[in-house]
Parts: C-alpha cells; sequence; structure tokens
C-alpha cells in the first residue's frame, strides 16, 4: 500500500486560457470581467474558437497538492476526469509534476472534463 504525506480529493479543472480582442468577445456574447457559467454545448463552442490555447492543471486543491509536492512532499490527487483529451492530459500533468493522480480517467459518463476558459483581452 502507497502512503502519501498528503492527499487531495477535489474537482479536477483544466484551466485553458487565451488572447483575444474585444470584437471576439462581442461576437461570442461574453462580457469583460464576469464568469458565465455555461452548457456543455456552449463550452464546445468557445473551446473551439479559442485560437493559441495555453492550458494547465487547475482546481484549488489539486494546485495546492501539487505545490506540497514541488516543496518535497509525497502526494496525490483524487479527482473525476473523463476519459478524452484533456482529461488525460490532467491527469499526465498531475503525474509528470510528481502528484500521484489515483483513479484513471472514466470511460463515458456524464459531460465531459471540466475546464475553465480564461479570455484574457488587451
Amino acid at each position: 500500500m502507497t502512503k502519501y504525506q498528503a492527499v487531495g480529493v477535489g474537482n479536477a479543472i483544466v484551466d485553458v486560457i487565451s488572447q483575444c480582442d474585444d470584437s471576439f468577445l462581442s461576437r461570442m456574447g461574453i462580457d469583460k470581467g464576469v464568469m458565465q457559467l455555461i452548457d456543455e454545448e456552449r463550452g464546445e463552442f468557445l473551446y473551439g474558437a479559442m485560437e493559441n490555447r495555453t492550458q494547465m492543471p487547475g482546481g484549488s486543491v489539486a494546485n495546492t497538492i501539487a505545490g506540497l509536492g514541488a516543496l518535497g512532499l509525497s502526494t496525490a490527487f483524487i479527482g473525476r476526469v473523463r476519459d478524452d483529451e484533456l482529461g488525460r492530459y490532467y491527469a499526465s500533468s498531475l503525474t509528470s509534476v510528481g502528484t500521484t493522480f489515483v483513479n484513471e480517467p472514466v470511460d463515458g459518463g456524464e459531460g465531459p472534463t471540466s475546464r475553465s476558459m480564461i479570455f484574457v483581452s488587451p
């Protein structure tokens, strides 16, 4: 049995950042400076419209656990991702920084891997 010094259970969310201009935000119906919760269909549309995406694993618990791992602790994270492109990316990214991603990406299930899309304008 593997022992860890710190284990976190939380939401596995991929942060996706993209540079854009104000006309893009207007065309997409995105208000500046506010968070908008959207449905899966709109999420897929906006994700596809993003150019030059930068992605990184996120979620406050995973960020904290990965930070503890960077300080030398033995760490693990438990969170659900789907067996899709973002889910596999999330799991391998945490593993690559030394945090064990305990559970495998789920084949099927409801909805894709969670993502937070951040549009950065001038």
